[in-house]
């Protein structure tokens, strides 16, 4: 008999060999040190210490030849209304991306420990993924391509978020 997961909500962290390759992976990190060992190359590693670095920069994409990764690195405090209001529309912004590439699946790994951040950024997401087609003859060609996306958190409860 199998153990199961206290938590449902949380999933361990795939090795890459193991990673699902129908989700395109949305990581929150604090320290660029959180992400998973020997997922990145030293080259990637130093494009995201050289796009940290920036001011502001919080959210960067990496295209490995179309395969999308996401790596957010939040500011360090409390999430408060602006700070989350500015997720959201971070997670609105990278639809773009996501409906560009056609990808239909996202998973987003919570390595920073702020729930509250990474709800906002699905939020974002939803909100903005949202279209009324119904009467549009071009509906197919305007339709998003996102269906899915899946929250990997040991922050987060069932029912408490």
């Amino acid at each position: 008999m199998a153990l199961q997961n206290p938590n449902p909500c949380y999933q361990p962290y795939p090795k890459p060999e193991e990673e699902n390759i129908r989700r395109k992976p949305a990581h929150f990190v604090n320290h660029l040190k959180d992400l998973p060992e020997n997922y990145f190359s030293k080259e990637e590693i130093d494009y995201l210490v050289q796009r940290f670095s920036v001011k502001d920069k919080d959210l960067v994409s990496i295209n490995r030849l179309g395969k999308h990764i996401f790596i957010a690195k939040p500011s360090k405090g409390k999430s408060s209304a602006k700070e989350l209001e500015k997720w959201r529309k971070k997670g609105e912004s990278i639809l773009g991306i996501l409906n560009d590439f056609k990808i239909k699946r996202l998973a987003i790994w919570d390595l920073s420990k702020h729930p509250e951040l990474i709800l906002a950024f699905a939020e974002g997401m939803m909100l903005g993924n949202y279209q009324f087609l119904k009467y549009r003859k071009d509906a197919q060609e305007k339709e998003s391509t996102l269906e899915s996306i899946v929250i990997h958190s040991k922050g987060m409860q069932k029912g408490k978020h």
